[in-house]
């Protein structure tokens, strides 16, 4: 009883954040009803649906993986601007290993969506890195994320995690887009 008041703005925050979704749904709908690009019309149906979803239900794919992480970001911005947003790599490594077996996504799609949630929020994300057994962390989207942050052209807040066990091409990779892009 003495939390009840805790809990209930915990519950206060959780209906917010699923109006807010809900408004954004709306809002997609909207914009896709006016839109004559055949191209555009479809990310927007698609963004409607993956939105949808997120209101009650918990991420399934990879694009609803990355898309939970933007409304989370935008919702803990709001209450205490932190900025950890942990091993991208390796949390998002089962929605992207299973989407691709299963045909729902390539690599292009996933380094746009990747640079989409980029460009969501300047989050501090790691890539690589040990395990705690010592083994090293990187995969194919250890990669993809380094690309979409390339291709997005502005500074992301992204680390390496360096160790004895990186992988070489993922070090080389990051300094070479540091060089590069000149947002380090």
């Amino acid at each position: 009883p003495e939390k009840a008041a805790f809990f209930q703005a915990e519950d206060d925050v959780i209906v917010g954040i699923r109006g807010w979704i809900r408004r954004t749904v709306t809002a997609i709908v909207a914009a896709e009803a006016c839109e004559t690009d055949p191209t555009l019309c479809e990310n927007l149906r698609e963004m409607a649906e993956v939105n949808r979803w997120l209101i009650d239900g918990p991420p399934r794919t990879f694009r609803e993986a990355c898309q939970w992480i933007a409304w989370f970001n935008m919702a803990s911005r709001t209450y205490n601007r932190d900025g950890a947003g942990g091993q991208l790599d390796v949390l998002l490594w089962p929605y992207y290993q299973r989407d691709l077996a299963e045909g729902r996504i390539d690599e292009e799609t996933a380094v746009f969506i990747l640079a989409c949630l980029l460009l969501n929020d300047t989050r501090y994300y790691q890539l690589g890195g040990p395990d705690p057994h010592g083994r090293d962390q990187t995969n194919r989207l250890s990669f993809l994320i380094l690309e979409a942050a390339h291709r997005l052209g502005s500074t992301c807040n992204l680390t390496i995690r360096v160790h004895d066990g990186l992988d070489p091409e993922l070090l080389r990779q990051g300094v070479r887009n540091l060089l590069v892009d000149r947002q380090g």
